[in-house]
Formats: structure tokens, sequence, C-alpha cells
């Protein structure tokens, strides 16, 4: 099980060469600047315009986060503005390692992997399930060994696709057929899918538990 955070920064070195319109530095730099540039993905759980208003919980936590650092910074006639900047949820890392973000928020898995690259928020959440959900026409599941053979579609950045590979490479070893894994478009979001799978048009996705919960009721 892995854990979310509500917000990850650059690590001091990722390898990663930035382009040349990237803008980096630490926080002082930030409080220098008095902009701190957060990548979102559009989320209507998570963050969504209605009517020019940006709402949902991340959009509520960076209000929040910038009503804290103007408390906590104040500058005469130079507040601090809190910018988040919507971006689909594969560019969301490259993003801060190219500078175009200081801070990327939603939702974010804390895999080995990003762990590595990235520094996060302390976890808001620890040992997160992602589960298979399936619409009132799919097939039902006794174990995950049952998605051998049927179509899971996930977004090929996520940690779903990931914790799919890892399920596929288990039952290829232990003589069983692997699920059929559909990289589906990065634009939709867990929220999308859960619909999709609810009409029929796909007949399973992975989400987080906590994410399922509150949809399974709409």
């Amino acid at each position: 099980m892995d854990a979310l955070a509500v917000v990850a920064l650059a690590a001091a070195a990722t390898g990663l060469a930035p382009e040349p319109h990237g803008l980096f530095g630490d926080f002082d730099a930030m409080l220098e600047r008095r902009v701190v540039r957060v990548l979102v993905p559009y989320s209507r759980t998570l963050y969504f315009n209605d009517r020019g208003a940006q709402r949902g919980l991340t959009a509520d936590t960076l209000r929040d986060f910038e009503i804290h650092l103007n408390k906590k910074y104040a500058r005469k006639n130079r507040p601090i503005v809190v910018v988040a900047i919507p971006t689909t949820r594969e560019r969301l890392f490259p993003g801060l390692a190219e500078g175009r973000g200081d801070l990327a928020a939603g939702n974010l898995t804390i895999s080995s992997e990003r762990d590595r690259q990235f520094d996060f928020s302390r976890p808001i959440a620890e040992d997160v399930a992602e589960i298979v959900v399936g619409g009132p026409r799919s097939p039902k599941l006794a174990s995950l060994d049952d998605l051998g053979d049927k179509e899971v579609h996930a977004r090929a950045s996520s940690s779903y696709y990931a914790s799919l590979e890892a399920l596929n490479a288990r039952l290829k070893a232990e003589g069983k057929a692997p699920a059929k894994i559909v990289a589906v478009p990065e634009a939709l979001e867990d929220e999308d899918l859960m619909d999709m799978a609810a009409a029929g048009l796909l007949r399973y996705t992975i989400v987080d538990s906590w994410k399922a919960r509150i949809w399974a009721r709409l």
C-alpha cells in the first residue's frame, strides 16, 4: 500500500535537464517573487471552475494556503499569490522538473520511484487501498486473479497502471492469463472513468478507495 500526499515539489537534484524558460528556486525564491505556482489536475473532486470560481478540495486548500502565507510572511503592498495551473496528470511531475510549477497538488500517491525524484508533504492518508471499480453490467470478481484476460482501463501515468503491471507480472509467473490493460487519455480523471463504468462503456477501472466511496453514492 502507498501513501497519499497533498503536494509534491521538485527535489534539489532530479537528474532532468530543465527547459530554458523554466523558473526554479526554493521556498525563499517563491517568497521573493511573492508567487507560488501550483500544478493541479482538473477534477470534479479536487479542482474545477464553476462560473469563474475555483472549486474543489484542492482549490479550497490552496486558498487556505495563500491566507496562511500572507499572515506569516506579510510584506506591505506585496501580497503572496498562490496560482493554480491546471494540467493533465502526466504533466504534473515533469512540469515540476521543468520549472513550470513550484508545487503539484492533487491526491498524489507517494510511490518509491516518485519519492526518489521529488519531495512530498506529510501524507494525508496511509495504507491507501487501490480497488477495482466496475459498473452494473461488469462481471463480479471474487479476487484480483479474476481480472485475468479482462480489460481494465487506467491512465498510463497513474500509480494504478503500475499496480496493474505488477499484478500481470505475478499472474504470468503463476501461469495465469494477465489482465488486458487499456491506457486511457490522460485528461480522463477517476470520476470520468467511474462514470464510464457505470454507463457500461468500460468494464473495470482502478480507483483509490476513498474516492470510490464518495462517488459510489452519486
